[in-house]
């Protein structure tokens, strides 16, 4: 399974449209658009299928059923040592063995807004994404972002720090908690808004 899944960054005001040559804000209603810079911005995937609707939908099917999210976090799902034999030749990997002492540091954990039913869907997303990340229709940097964090805490403005599975069964899941918790903040106060115009 191919699943779309929508690279989430740190926010720093409204960005243009991130969506190409698709649909206008790629089907968001501009006000809807907006309003979602208080917890993130997107960055531009490519794939027709995000340009075309697939994110403002994934957000009002999570806002349709918004009583049964909740914050779950995810531990132990891979090894830094894992980053080694992928990422071994990157300045970002050279500079997180400088940085290491003699204990390297565990993978950070990941935060999701999920319903429980999701949560085996979300570990195995997790798994593939760490093993073998070209198995979606986008890849989702999951492993250089873990490493980002493990070298500058600060996230880089260009790093993905959350995502947004845009499937059927949509949720969000984090790198960073504050992002985490400001978007849990954001839908408790505004999930009986609809997003999408498609």
């Amino acid at each position: 399974m191919r699943n779309l899944i929508q690279h989430l960054f740190v926010p720093r005001g409204i960005s243009c449209n991130p969506f190409g040559g698709g649909l206008h804000y790629g089907g968001f209603s501009e006000e809807g658009f907006k309003l979602l810079h208080e917890c993130f911005r997107f960055g531009y995937m490519g794939a027709a299928e995000f340009e075309h609707g697939a994110v403002p939908q994934a957000i009002d099917r999570i806002c349709s059923k918004w009583s049964e999210y909740e914050m779950i976090h995810l531990d132990n799902y891979g090894s830094m040592d894992d980053l080694q034999e992928r990422e071994a030749c990157s300045e970002l990997y050279k500079l997180y063995l400088e940085s290491q002492s003699q204990t390297p540091t565990p993978v950070p954990p990941l935060f999701a807004i999920c319903k429980r039913s999701q949560m085996d869907i979300f570990a195995e997303i997790i798994d593939r994404a760490w093993q073998d990340d070209y198995s979606f229709k986008e890849a989702t940097g999951l492993r250089y972002s873990v490493l980002t964090k493990a070298v500058k805490p600060d996230w880089d403005q260009d790093v993905p720090c959350g995502w947004l599975v845009c499937d059927e069964e949509s949720f969000f899941f984090f790198l960073d908690s504050p992002m985490c918790l400001k978007t849990m903040e954001f839908f408790n106060k505004n999930h009986k808004m609809k997003f999408s115009i498609v």
